[in-house]
């Protein structure tokens, strides 16, 4: 069995993930902001018991330390580690104000980085892999949303420098790219909006579970060699 920390585990990708690595049989730290959703979560996963679940507040990079404490102090030392959090504004140039954008940088980058430097700790992890949520958005950018494609850009460019620092602790670090999928968040566009998007991908819109199926291939000994890489899942965005 082994033992994966999903941080923004209670809805979307996250949850998807969660699903997906409880079915094998792993067990999981689940951290988020909402308690309840957590626990009614882990309630609802395979094995529940084998599960635990801890506040995290991503906008706080510092308070990740406590998540790995608890994992530690019930006996969950961890095989890897899902980044699921993401904070998308839309953020007009004349209205941006700079702690929006540090608090979005927080959210999708600084959390991130910090969370994968408290794992490559010896004391916290064996080794294994660690994935990261980027964005199709940082590649094929829109309007009012510079500072979301910048941080998740900004994720991109770290993955590819931190795998070379941590290949000798036996460490990957990948991150996957979506496209639209078809979470909460998508829901709440107008359909006008939805159809535009979902034209872009020749596969049409991602479920969450597309996107989980990849992140664990990524987790698992079967990509064991692959490290530094941004692995995209768009539906086929780069055929337009």
């Amino acid at each position: 069995m082994s033992k994966y920390l999903v941080l923004g585990a209670s809805s979307g990708i996250g949850r998807a993930v969660c699903d997906q690595l409880a079915l094998r049989g792993d067990s999981l730290v689940l951290a988020g902001r909402d308690i309840n959703k957590l626990e009614l979560l882990r309630s609802e996963l395979s094995s529940s018991e084998d599960h635990i679940s801890v506040l995290f507040d991503a906008d706080e990079p510092e308070s990740i330390v406590s998540v790995f404490e608890r994992s530690i102090e019930n006996g969950i030392k961890l095989d890897g580690m899902v980044y699921c959090i993401g904070r998308a504004d839309v953020t007009p140039l004349r209205t941006l104000k700079i702690s929006q954008a540090r608090s979005m940088f927080n959210v999708n980058f600084f959390s991130f980085v910090t969370a994968v430097s408290v794992y490559a700790k010896p004391k916290y992890s064996n080794r294994g892999s660690i994935v990261g949520i980027s964005s199709a958005n940082s590649h094929y950018p829109q309007k009012c949303m510079s500072m979301y494609a910048a941080s998740k850009g900004a994720m991109e460019a770290a993955v590819r420098t931190m795998a070379i620092e941590l290949a000798d602790k036996g460490i990957s670090v990948n991150c996957v790219i979506p496209g639209a999928v078809n979470t909460d968040m998508f829901g709440k566009l107008s359909d006008d909006v939805k159809e535009m998007i979902a034209g872009k991908q020749l596969l049409g819109v991602s479920s969450p579970e597309d996107v989980a199926s990849s992140i664990v291939f990524l987790l698992k000994e079967g990509a064991r060699v692959m490290t530094g890489r941004s692995v995209y899942i768009d539906g086929g965005i780069l055929g337009q």
